[in-house]
């Protein structure tokens, strides 16, 4: 077999394992859980392998790398060495995992998606999963909105018939859509496709306009109309283009506003998006506290991933849930990375645009020269483009750079545009020599190393955890697959936390040897608090078993390290107040019952309304 014949198949091979992962990624409800990454971390190794494999096979490679790819790779640097000096290791080295999955799928989807084939399989595997996923969420909102395959969607986020596709959050179902429809409306109306292959694009282009409305994501529906508005814009200025353009778009836009114009929780959203006070929008608060977290750690960030265990100490009252992300990529960036990160990440993105830019006039030229009106590669490129530009707006709103799903189909839609450049010149090309090749075989198995070595561990701390939850009958048997999950993953500081709150309600169950069963919580929430310093419930229960030990002054010494690292959390307050009760002392237990209930007085905290109930009750009897 001739080597041109095996760089064909390990061509084909690369292009449908990136496939494979996007279709993965979303199908599986984005990949957000640990166990479903796992996955992806898995798929990434083929890739790199077959990339590596692919590389020498040819005599001569020219490797096509345009500007963005120089970000991309210093951005990688960068999270390399936040890594190794974050406060929390091991939550750090969650993101890097993960970046260095984006980087894997970006960079080989780069030399991956030039040619016409490739992007015609990208079309269709986006527009049939799109459709999938749209059909889907208008059966969740019509038929059964609380399930999603096999799991049911909390029901205190308030999705209610929103539709969601394969997501658990209707607003990743609105990005993915948003990227993926312009895509299908520029190829119906630039492309040399038949005429009828043209109507079932511009038939799923409707069916995911329904979609996106019914989704409900009011971030989803500004970034659509932002996407659409380029591509009317750019296609206007198109001869012979122009009618079907904007009558698409009409036709889309329109049955997108007939759908939300019947839904009174449409009208609900729009007006508490229009409210900064509104109680439904938290956002504000949200932005605010990542703000307060930057603002103290403006150059580097706080650290990778730090934005969701560190956001307690400085929250405002506003915000008692947590919120896992700051529900704005660019300020989750500033939180996280810092002013280098989102400088880097901007830089890489305008590179990206530019680079869209020349594609696009490059292309154009050639299309006119040739006296042609349609190309499949002006379409590629402008819807492309339009995904892109959904992308930049929806992250306003949103954290979709954090759903694994998501992220990897943005990392491959980004590396084919950027693709488009190889049609532009050779300036962008490297060509590979032997030390290059030896240079980029380092870093690629360096990366499936990194990868596979942490995948195996995550892999068996996963199965470890597991066990615990569902396998062990007794507690000796769960405290025992917890020991494993941390020999296993000995930087997880949820695992200690997890021990030493299973001794503790041991203890609390007043047995003969509850202050040994105290004791040993003790120790063990002493590591927990070693491995995440910022973290107040840990410190918080730490504190309750000294009280339970009779040991009041230190127990307090714990209480105000847990009321600084959380000043304004109900649930602190609540912990705080139960102390004060433990030692008898109604009246200042009173006030911080009130303090807990007036920082969150929905059902979630009836804990504390019930227990001021009882205070208050005991207090006017001792009158």
């Amino acid at each position: 077999m001739n080597r041109e014949k095996v760089d064909r198949w390990l061509g084909v091979a690369l292009v449908a394992l990136i496939l494979i992962q996007v279709l993965c990624g979303v199908m599986f409800t984005g990949m957000v859980r640990p166990q479903d990454f796992l996955i992806a971390q898995g798929l990434a190794l083929p890739i790199l392998l077959l990339w590596v494999a692919r590389l020498w096979t040819r005599e001569k490679l020219s490797l096509l790398w345009p500007p963005v790819c120089w970000f991309g790779a210093v951005f990688v640097v960068y999270a390399i060495i936040r890594t190794f000096g974050a406060d929390l290791p091991y939550i750090a080295r969650s993101e890097l995992l993960r970046i260095l999955v984006y980087t894997t799928v970006f960079f080989v989807a780069l030399q991956s998606f030039h040619s016409r084939g490739a992007l015609r399989a990208l079309l269709w595997t986006l527009v049939g999963l799109g459709t999938t996923s749209a059909l889907y969420a208008i059966y969740q909102s019509a038929i059964d909105p609380h399930h999603v395959w096999h799991f049911t969607r909390p029901e205190e986020y308030g999705y209610g018939r929103r539709g969601s596709g394969f997501f658990i959050n209707p607003n990743n179902l609105a990005i993915q859509l948003a990227m993926t429809a312009p895509l299908a409306l520029a190829y119906a109306v630039l492309s040399r496709l038949k005429a009828t292959t043209k109507v079932a694009l511009g038939g799923a282009a409707l069916i995911m306009a329904a979609g996106i409305a019914l989704t409900m994501s009011r971030g989803g529906w500004i970034a659509t109309t932002m996407a659409l508005t380029y591509l009317v814009i750019v296609v206007v200025r198109m001869r012979g283009r122009r009618a079907a353009a904007i009558g698409s778009v009409a036709l889309q836009v329109g049955l997108g506003a007939f759908v939300v114009s019947q839904s009174e929780l449409a009208k609900v959203r729009l007006e508490a998006a229009l409210s900064r006070e509104a109680s439904g929008n938290v956002r504000y608060a949200v932005w605010g506290t990542a703000l307060s977290l930057w603002r103290d750690h403006k150059l580097l960030g706080a650290g990778p991933g730090h934005f969701d265990r560190r956001y307690r100490e400085y929250r405002v009252k506003e915000l008692q849930h947590r919120p896992i992300r700051a529900h704005n990529d660019y300020i989750d960036a500033l939180a996280d990375w810092g002013l280098a990160g989102l400088g880097v990440g901007l830089g890489g993105a305008a590179a990206l645009l530019i680079a869209a830019g020349s594609a696009w006039r490059s292309m154009r030229r050639r299309v006119e020269e040739s006296g042609a009106h349609r190309s499949d590669r002006l379409a590629a490129i402008l819807g492309l483009t339009c995904a892109a530009v959904a992308w930049l707006f929806h992250i306003i709103f949103d954290f979709p750079s954090h759903i694994p799903g998501l992220a990897m189909l943005a990392a491959c839609l980004a590396a084919a545009l950027a693709a488009q450049m190889r049609n532009v010149g050779s300036k962008y090309r490297l060509e590979a020599g032997f030390k290059t090749k030896v240079g980029v075989t380092a870093a690629a198995m360096a990366m499936a190393l990194c990868l596979g070595w942490q995948g195996s561990a995550r892999y068996r701390e996963f199965r470890a955890l597991e066990a615990s939850d569902n396998q062990a009958e007794t507690v000796e048997e769960s405290v025992a697959f917890l020991m494993q999950a941390h020999a296993i993953e000995p930087s997880n500081p949820d695992t200690p936390f997890m021990i030493g709150e299973t001794f503790r309600l041991e203890s609390w169950g007043n047995p003969p040897d509850y202050a040994e069963k105290a004791e040993t919580a003790m120790r063990w929430l002493e590591k927990a608090i070693e491995l995440d310093p910022f973290d107040p419930v840990r410190r918080l229960r730490l504190a309750q078993c000294l009280d339970w030990l009779d040991r009041p002054e230190e127990a307090w010494a714990r209480y105000e390290e847990a009321l600084k690292l959380d000043p304004w959390g109900f649930h602190t307050a609540q912990v705080v107040a139960w102390h004060y009760a433990h030692l008898g002392e109604l009246e200042t237990a009173r006030i911080w019952y009130e303090k807990s209930v007036y920082l969150q007085p929905a059902t979630v905290n009836s804990e504390s309304w019930e227990q001021l109930r009882m205070i208050e009750e005991a207090l006017r009897d001792d009158r």
